[in-house]
């Protein structure tokens, strides 16, 4: 009977402790590609966009990278009366290839400069975007945004992005990343310039931990300026990493539940096996 009693012992607790260890698998999933976009496949990109995802992980919905398109807007608010994104295609070389309207009727050096800006592009409306949807059955937790981007170009006529989401919102004070290229009248870059003719990776780390329940969504937003439809930047590889989880079913205990409730029937078995050993 002691024999017996030892190995149900032994196989509760066993059981009881490979629960206790499951417990934790949600927390330690590793982080994946959730979304990428590259621009070497031809047949990904039609001309004007959307631009549709190389790889999109299991559990998510994503639209296809898309541009607002060029379009009228209340010439008070600045120099011209021409809002959106006017050029949005795959380059020959297998870059998002971009252009806004222009923000500037001429000049250059200061008077471009000062026509170049956050508030100026959200009011034109010159961005692209995309979207990712958490499909029912599935959490996805954020973990970072990054892309490459070049300018085709480094001259005293200003270009470059900004970076939003829908998760603080398109508030200026919301912005989650800005870069542009400027040069002085030498060709030289201006302090504050980042962006150069060669490809950089920029990675937006703040909007790690969101997460994004099941049927919920959220949304990237590109704000481009340029000095004119024909003065170009250029994207590649843009990801969005974080991990992808099951949603938990109602009614369904969570495995640290049912690691509790194995470990208060060992108990329970194993003192009432106790008691009755005594008495044998």
């Amino acid at each position: 009977m002691k024999k017996n009693y030892k190995t149900l012992s032994s196989s509760l607790a066993t059981f009881a402790a490979l629960l206790a260890l499951a417990s934790p698998l949600r927390a330690a999933d590793a982080s994946v590609d959730l979304v990428y976009w590259t621009f070497n496949s031809a047949g990904s990109f039609p001309s004007g966009g959307p631009a549709t995802a190389y790889s999109v992980a299991t559990g998510i919905t994503a639209t296809g990278l898309t541009r607002i398109a060029a379009h009228s807007i209340s010439s008070a608010i600045g120099i011209n009366n021409t809002g959106g994104i006017g050029y949005f295609q795959r380059s020959a070389a297998g870059e998002l290839r971009v252009a806004s309207s222009s923000y500037t009727n001429g000049g250059t050096g200061a008077s471009a400069y000062n026509n170049f800006s956050l508030t100026t592009a959200l009011a034109r409306d010159n961005y692209f975007y995309f979207t990712l949807t958490a499909n029912a059955g599935y959490d996805l937790t954020l973990d970072s945004l990054t892309f490459k981007s070049r300018a085709a170009e480094v001259t005293e006529n200003a270009r470059g992005f900004h970076v939003f989401s829908s998760i603080d919102g398109y508030d200026a004070g919301n912005v989650l990343l800005s870069a542009y290229a400027q040069s002085d009248s030498e060709g030289e870059p201006l302090a504050g310039s980042t962006l150069t003719t060669e490809f950089q990776t920029f990675t937006v780390s703040s909007i790690a931990g969101t997460t994004i329940s099941a049927g919920d969504s959220v949304t990237f937003r590109f704000y481009v300026q340029t000095p004119g439809v024909s003065a170009y930047m250029y994207f590649e590889d843009l990801i969005v990493t974080g991990t992808v989880t099951q949603a938990q079913t109602p009614g369904v205990p969570e495995p640290s539940t049912l690691a509790l409730i194995a470990g208060s029937v060992v108990l329970f078995i194993s003192l009432r096996l106790r008691r009755r050993a005594r008495h044998l």
